[in-house]
């Protein structure tokens, strides 16, 4: 290890190299038995680079790299390509910790027979390093890959299956393969012999491990899975983990863990898990009252009863009501078989779903100030329809709370929300969305605050959603409904 980069020379045990991802970049090492060496720096998050072409011949490679690197600009980001003979394998690679150990950059180190093939392969490799899917996905189609379907998986398959053309198992292959995935992602695969689990190193979406009274083991993407099938759980798969599981019991490569900060989606305890779920180590049901708790501290208001939006927003309500000291009741009734409709593909079809979704307890809320707790306000029209429920109901004064801050951004890591000109709160204030969606007064729960949900969880999250920043470079093209059509019907 060099500084910021991570490094392999010739002579290394196989010859073998290894990659790992920085605060800044990529940095890859390729180890071949040649006694020529390049130098390359990948940036992870697209950020521009200068490439310097560094004739050694000579000269060992830290006289050459000092020699060809300007002064003061020590977090500059660099390709460095070094060229000409080096003599002996390896010859002057100690001085390099020195020379380079506040430069980013990365190694590769290759066999000059080679070096033609070399540089397209390596190309073309770059070309798909560290790509979200749906460019992943573009770049395979232009080169003559054919897809069956519209989803990430199939991509997602398609890079392992490529992987395993070169590697030496299936779990070689996964490992290569999140070298070109960048963005949330939680696998399970199964191969005739073994079961694979698979985490992205950023930990977005959770995956858990837990064991049947036979000894089986069973991966699920939330606790509850796991009691559902009478399995007991184990543990959470670590951000960047791969565990495989095979007839001679379960092991564990963790060479992606710890490469890049945590983001654990927030809207996980927000919306998207079961509340009888515990993800890394936190509860969502406690997660959504302590939102209830804090919305009662940011946002008081006198009030006869408050209620919830069921599901996601129920936990909330309770937490509310037992911070302020509002009586919590039960106001809607939940139709048991109709799905999300946060979820649902079109506007019309969210709407009408809200109608056969929920019927409000007119006896609950008639002549009552009721608070009324959601999880979130995307485009505002499904929470619209809610509300005029409410008022058909007979509700005196409705004052809506939201366990979640507004949305202002794309999610590229799950969230349904692909264009943020749809965001009712990018284009109105919180007084202008009270007014259209027709309450006496509105409050969102803080940024501050979304991130002190879950106490237990180690790490920080992710709330690029709203506002908070994107923890990775984002696609260009965004659009979820882009594989939909033909290649030649895309917009350029």
């Amino acid at each position: 290890r060099f500084g910021n980069t991570v490094c392999a020379w010739p002579g290394c045990p196989e010859g073998r190299g290894f990659d790992e991802l920085g605060e800044k970049g990529f940095y890859q090492g390729i180890v071949t038995d040649g006694g020529q060496v390049e130098l390359a720096f990948v940036p992870f998050a697209r950020h521009r680079y200068e490439i310097l072409e560094v004739d050694v011949t000579g000269k060992t490679p830290r006289e050459a790299v000092e020699a060809a690197l300007p002064p003061d600009t020590a977090r500059d980001l660099y390709r460095i390509i070094l060229t000409g003979e080096t003599g002996e394998a390896g010859a002057g690679a100690e001085g390099l910790q020195e020379a380079l150990a506040d430069r980013f950059y990365a190694l590769e180190v290759r066999d000059r027979t080679r070096v033609a093939e070399d540089i397209w392969a390596r190309a073309e490799e770059d070309s798909l390093r560290g790509l979200f899917l749906r460019e992943l996905r573009q770049k395979l189609e232009s080169s003559g890959s054919i897809f069956h379907t519209t989803t990430d998986s199939e991509v997602i398959a398609y890079i392992i299956v490529q992987e395993r053309l070169k590697t030496s198992s299936i779990e070689a292959a996964v490992s290569a393969a999140m070298g070109h995935i960048e963005g949330a992602y939680s696998l399970v695969i199964s191969s005739p012999t073994k079961l694979i689990a698979v985490r992205d190193p950023h930990g977005f979406r959770p995956l858990c491990m837990g064991h049947l009274k036979d000894g089986s083991v069973v991966f699920a993407s939330e606790s509850c899975g796991l009691d559902a099938v009478g399995a007991s759980f184990e543990r959470d798969i670590l951000p960047g983990e791969i565990v495989v599981a095979d007839k001679n019991g379960v092991k564990s490569d963790r060479s992606h863990c710890g490469i890049v900060p945590r983001r654990l989606c927030v809207f996980e305890f927000i919306y998207f898990a079961r509340p009888d779920s515990v993800i890394d180590g936190s509860s969502v049901h406690i997660a959504r009252q302590r939102a209830g708790a804090f919305l009662a501290l940011e946002h008081p208001v006198q009030a006869d009863i408050v209620i919830g939006v069921p599901d996601s927003g129920l936990d909330a309500a309770m937490g509310y009501a037992r911070q302020s000291g509002i009586p919590y009741g039960m106001g809607f009734i939940k139709n048991k078989y109709i799905g999300r409709t946060f979820i649902s593909p079109t506007q019309d079809l969210r709407e009408n779903e809200v109608n056969i979704k929920l019927n409000p307890i007119r006896s609950v809320v008639e002549g009552k100030r009721v608070v009324l707790i959601d999880d979130s306000i995307v485009r505002g029209t499904t929470c619209r329809r809610t509300i005029d429920l409410l008022r058909k109901a007979g509700a005196k004064e409705i004052h809506m709370r939201v366990s979640a801050p507004p949305f202002v951004s794309e999610c590229y890591y799950g969230t349904d929300i692909d264009d943020k000109n749809k965001l009712i709160a990018n284009h109105h204030t919180v007084e202008e969305i009270a007014e259209i969606i027709g309450v006496d007064s509105l409050g969102y729960l803080s940024i501050e605050d979304v991130v002190k949900l879950a106490d237990n969880t180690q790490g920080g999250f992710c709330t690029a959603c709203f506002g908070g920043g994107y923890p990775t470079a984002v696609p260009q093209d965004s659009g979820k409904d882009r594989f939909e059509c033909k290649i030649s019907e895309r917009k350029a």
